[in-house]
């Protein structure tokens, strides 16, 4: 349920979205109860979801805030969605043309395709969020 096999980093974000408040902070603890996970191996559901969210904020997608300095207790994880996590928010789609080259190029044209991307000059954290997604498709694909 927390693994990356099981759910995105975007839709982990987007469940992010959901339960922020108005001031953008997300508990641990909302997020554990809007997406069902329940205690296992003693531990909390809580403590489950801040494990996946603490690899977030080492790949810049969520920053981790201090509890005290936001009004709740010093024990409960509080995080914040990142400007890089806002911009992995907005990418939806791709256009229309560019879906129907993808899809209707071929075998040797789509791997032609992975090249260039693999070539794309990529910030270290972005290549580790599309590796993440790239597993992600390929252990749910039919």
């Amino acid at each position: 349920m927390l693994t990356n096999a099981d759910r995105t980093d975007r839709e982990i974000l987007l469940a992010c979205r959901t339960v922020e408040d108005p001031k953008g902070i997300i508990t641990s603890a909302a997020l554990a109860d809007y997406i069902g996970v329940s205690a296992r191996n003693g531990r909390s559901p809580a403590g489950r979801v801040s494990s996946r969210l603490s690899w977030m904020a080492r790949y810049g997608l969520l920053e981790r805030l201090d509890p005290k300095l936001w009004g709740f207790k010093s024990n409960e994880a509080i995080w914040k969605i990142t400007g890089f996590g806002n911009d992995v928010l907005k990418s939806t789609t791709l256009p229309q043309s560019m879906l129907s080259q993808i899809h209707d190029g071929g075998r040797g044209r789509r791997l032609t395709m992975l090249q260039e991307l693999a070539r794309v000059s990529l910030h270290s954290v972005e290549r580790d969020i599309l590796r993440r997604q790239w597993q992600h498709d390929l252990t749910n694909s039919r």
